[in-house]
């Protein structure tokens, strides 16, 4: 009797054995296969989405412009809120986030240094017309800056050189279009300089007459005119003059 059990203890096991083996030969290919397939897609997801989020095949430089809140006729982005901005982000979050997005040129940010509001922007030309932070406003936010990105492709930059005609003015001008002027295409206490940068900023400007060719004064920028004519000696303009592009030497 005793040697009978002995034999179906042994035969129980052997079967319990075989059984094992053939589950874990069944079963463990079958885990290891969902494992692998299951690494796999997370792998491609985790790629996807660094690429597209944090721009690593987009990056750009960035000009900081202090105390600078807007360049010319800039337009919002399509990040963020209905202002084309984010609360409460860094300057180095604000940048992954304009490499990422297409319609983005750079961003006025409240705070360089520490984390804060930022607004997205695009349609950025540095040579338009700048507006500068209000006293009021740098108590406020005394790191507020503007930056832009480097981008050579989106320069309006011309680098013309202009003929000076003193004492002269022009007939039948026509004013370059400009959003933010006197409807008369002029503007008030600039240097000829800064004429001369947002006139190669205008793709619809070729000149421009000065009240004042020696220092700051109005500024009058023409797409177009027939003639010259001189400049009444009894006006009250201390140095008047028109500057032409000189169109043999354009870029």
């Amino acid at each position: 009797m005793t040697n009978e059990i002995i034999i179906i203890i042994i035969i129980c096991f052997s079967c319990i054995s075989s059984c094992l083996s053939i589950i874990s030969s069944s079963s463990l290919p079958m885990l290891l296969s969902t494992n692998e397939s299951s690494m796999t897609t997370n792998s491609k997801k985790i790629t996807s989405k660094t690429k597209n989020n944090i721009g690593l095949f987009n990056s750009k430089n960035y000009t900081l412009y202090e105390s600078v809140v807007r360049m010319g006729t800039d337009s919002k982005s399509s990040i963020g809120d209905d202002n084309g901005c984010i609360n409460n982000i860094s300057v180095e979050d604000a940048k992954i986030r304009c490499n990422a997005q297409d319609d983005c040129d750079g961003f006025f940010a409240y705070d360089s240094i520490n984390p804060g509001r930022v607004c997205f922007k695009k349609q950025i030309y540095t040579n338009d017309e700048r507006t500068y932070a209000l006293d009021e406003f740098r108590k406020d936010y005394p790191n507020n800056g503007y930056f832009v990105a480097v981008d050579q492709s989106n320069e309006k930059v011309k680098n013309r050189k202009y003929e000076l005609n003193i004492n002269k003015n022009v007939n039948g001008g026509v004013s370059t279009n400009w959003k933010k002027d006197d409807r008369n295409g002029c503007f008030n206490n600039i240097s000829v300089q800064e004429a001369k940068k947002r006139c190669d900023a205008k793709d619809d400007c070729n000149g421009f007459f000065t009240y004042n060719y020696k220092g700051i004064g109005r500024v009058c920028f023409v797409d177009r005119f027939t003639s010259f004519k001189e400049v009444n000696k009894n006006s009250d303009m201390s140095n008047p003059a028109f500057y032409t592009v000189n169109t043999d030497d354009n870029n």
